[in-house]
């Protein structure tokens, strides 16, 4: 009983050291700092346009971006050099150009090298509901 009670013990212990490694092993935020202080986010549909808005909180330090947008086969649509060193961002419209491309938007930090790169698809769902309720008379 007590060799058994001692085995269970073990094995607890050596269960959770190995999940706790695991946990700090794959956590993404632990020992690394931020790439980019880069936000990238669909806005909405304005006029039968997609509008996308970038947010980047530049600092003295890295104050010189490029933002470059083109499609899957290499093809630039749009380039633009920013230099800024405090919270700008920027909004971009979308029409047939989103239709069934891909779009790739890469935003550059010059003054380190760094870049951040967001992917633009759209995804076709097809849904069709059946509901069957009752009807009171």
């Amino acid at each position: 009983m007590k060799k058994t009670l001692r085995n269970s013990r073990i094995a607890a212990i050596a269960l959770l050291t190995m999940l706790s490694v695991n946990v700090f092993a794959n956590n993404p935020f632990i020992g690394k700092e931020k790439e980019l202080p880069i936000e990238f986010k669909y806005v909405g549909i304005v006029n039968e346009k997609a509008v996308f808005e970038l947010k980047v909180a530049a600092t003295e330090e890295e104050n010189d971006y490029v933002i470059t947008i083109g499609d899957q086969a290499g093809v630039s649509l749009y380039r633009e050099n920013i230099k800024s060193n405090q919270l700008f961002s920027k909004r971009f419209v979308f029409s047939e150009e989103i239709n069934d491309n891909m779009l790739i938007v890469s935003i550059t930090c010059k003054n380190n090298n760094k870049t951040v790169v967001y992917k633009i698809e759209n995804k076709y769902n097809y849904t069709q509901e059946t509901i069957v309720s009752e009807v009171v008379e």
